[in-house]
């Protein structure tokens, strides 16, 4: 799984690159001091596109871009497929302006 945030700095989307269909992708957000602020999901049956193979388009929250004042944080994404557990896990770096 590779994971990107987009535009970066100050990114509104998350892309993610899928080696096989996912169910639910889950990022949680840290700070720099690895303080967890917050997270977010997508799921196949609540995103607009399913989670399929390739890249992936999920939309960052309001309240979540709202928690990230100015500075550096780190979004770990992971990817998970019923019956199959958690999946590979990813760290993505996002600056805030």
């Amino acid at each position: 799984m590779v994971a990107r945030a987009v535009p970066n700095p100050n990114p509104y989307r998350l892309a993610v690159q899928l080696s096989a269909p996912a169910d639910n992708i889950e990022v949680l957000v840290y700070t720099k001091a690895m303080v967890k602020i917050g997270g977010f999901s997508a799921s196949k049956t609540v995103a607009a596109t399913a989670l399929e193979r390739g890249w992936n388009s999920i939309q960052v929250p309001a309240g979540i871009r709202a928690q990230m004042q100015r500075g550096l944080f780190f979004w770990v994404v992971s990817a998970q497929r019923s019956g199959a557990g958690k999946g590979k896990t990813g760290l993505v770096k996002v600056m805030i302006l």
